[in-house]
């Protein structure tokens, strides 16, 4: 349970995490914006699929066989995963500038 609000539990523990290993949650969208590579464990299509791409996420079954754990970490670890990661991150949360003003205009519904 996420006792704090600011910042919160889960962000602080990915942000100083080299990965983060989850159970079909929507954490992956905070990893993807810290930049850590992620493994999601789901029998069913994961929460947010369309952040998952193979250089730095894994969707693996229930049943997967846990001696290749360290396998597919190697696999996240190699290669450009990074650059990747930056690549979809402007993709999909590209618009970042002044959100803050932009959330409280949409919420008194004033002109972004």
């Amino acid at each position: 349970n996420d006792t704090s609000f600011i910042s919160s539990s889960t962000m602080d523990l990915i942000s100083i995490s080299d990965i983060t290993i989850t159970f079909n949650s929507t954490a992956v969208e905070e990893s993807l914006c810290l930049e850590k590579p992620f493994i999601n464990f789901s029998d069913t299509t994961p929460p947010m699929a369309f952040l998952y791409n193979d250089k730095y996420s894994k969707n693996l079954p229930l049943d997967f066989d846990t001696k290749n754990i360290f396998n597919e970490i190697s696999s996240l670890s190699e290669g450009k995963v990074k650059n990747e990661m930056i690549n979809s991150k402007l993709n999909f949360f590209s618009e970042t500038n002044d959100s803050s003003s932009n959330i409280l205009n949409c919420i008194f519904n004033e002109k972004t």
